[in-house]
């Protein structure tokens, strides 16, 4: 609850593919799904209703559960996933899987 009252994130670090990623000012209205597309131009991870629906935008994100404390791996529609909720993850899209 702290986080909430600190204001947005200046900063957010998470994992893409292996890499290190560390973002100064993310927009708070960016999806991972924007960003994966336009920054690192990974257009593997495609974006088509931008509502959840059709699947093709997701991609596997590992964090850290705050009740057990152990590393969960889930898929998560990536249009839907807000850039700065992935501080502190990682995430590998369709380009990663294989290496």
């Amino acid at each position: 609850m702290e986080r909430a009252m600190e204001g947005p994130l200046k900063t957010i670090r998470f994992s893409l593919n292996g890499k290190e990623v560390e973002l100064n000012g993310p927009s708070s209205q960016a999806s991972l799904n924007d960003w994966i597309r336009a920054q690192p131009g990974l257009t593997g991870t495609k974006k088509m209703c931008d509502e959840g629906g059709c699947g093709c935008c997701v991609v596997s994100l590992t964090k850290t559960d705050l009740l057990t404390k152990k590393q969960v791996t889930i898929a998560v529609n990536s249009c839907l996933c807000p850039l700065y909720s992935i501080n502190g993850c990682s995430v590998t899209t369709v380009e990663g899987i294989g290496r």
